[in-house]
């Protein structure tokens, strides 16, 4: 609540700033308390902020829109670290993760547990954080919990995880944590196509293959999954494989790349 009250305090300062007004800005944070907080009222918490700290969350909110992510994330931990609001401090959360300030991360995201401890969202960030850092065992527990809560979008989640990993180290570390609840969870067809997809890019193709070939004997009608198995078995002049594959798609659900797909693979095939 205060961050949303901060962000349109920030852009009346700006506004004002482009137009020169004369007008006083004395009465400012009553009256965007009044707009922000709105219908919301009743549904969310209102935090008692002091001017101290509402000048820091200003002036952080103006950093942030100038680019200048890195007094944005002082103004945001600085503040989080006084009101314990959870949205100034995913705020902070978020800009850490983005500037790739591990050590910040780590400190937001053990406020934001504080507040909401079964959050999705601060899990999510804790894994990245350890694989980063290269703590094994706190991305497994955090990843884990990840797939536990959200398995039917984990797969989407685990490439997120991935994008904001920041070395080989963390590639590899990310691997092996995937592989573990592999081991643990063996009839999750995410899991298998997670690691598919992280074999792709090593170009290790025939563990790849193996990978989305178990993730389908889970999952037969799993389209991303086919399309996969598709684009591997193409790599490997598997023509007539990828054909059958995108065939499967096309019967599930009716697209006009894939039939053109299809067309040219059997063009390719003189069929």
């Amino acid at each position: 609540m205060v961050l949303k009250v901060m962000m349109l305090l920030s852009f009346l300062i700006l506004s004002a700033c482009v137009s020169k007004s004369s007008q006083s800005l004395s009465n400012a944070p009553e009256t965007a308390n009044k707009t922000a907080l709105g219908s919301d009222e009743k549904q969310e918490r209102k935090t008692e902020i002091s001017s101290d700290v509402l000048f820091l969350l200003m002036t952080a909110e103006i950093a942030g829109q100038r680019g200048q992510y890195d007094l944005a994330l002082d103004g945001y931990m600085r503040a989080s670290e006084r009101v314990k609001d959870i949205d100034v401090i995913k705020r902070a959360a978020k800009i850490a993760l983005y500037v790739r300030d591990d050590a910040k991360l780590k400190q937001a995201v053990d406020m934001w547990l504080e507040e909401e401890p079964d959050s999705l969202g601060a899990r999510y960030l804790v894994a990245v954080a350890a694989l980063n850092s290269g703590d094994r065992e706190t991305a497994f527990t955090n990843t884990e919990f990840v797939l536990l809560q959200d398995d039917n979008n984990f797969d989407a989640q685990a490439i997120s995880i991935v994008k904001q990993l920041t070395g080989q180290q963390s590639m590899d570390l990310a691997y092996q944590v995937f592989a573990d609840l592999n081991a643990k969870y063996p009839d999750n067809a995410k899991l298998y196509f997670v690691l598919a997809l992280m074999d792709v890019q090593t170009h290790k193709l025939r563990p790849a293959q193996d990978n989305v070939g178990k993730a389908l004997a889970i999952e037969p009608q799993w389209k991303r999954a086919l399309l996969l198995q598709s684009q591997l078995f193409i790599t490997q002049g598997k023509l007539a494989a990828a054909t059958e594959a995108l065939q499967q798609i096309d019967e599930l659900e009716k697209n006009e790349q894939i039939k053109e797909q299809v067309a040219q693979l059997l063009i390719q095939q003189g069929r």
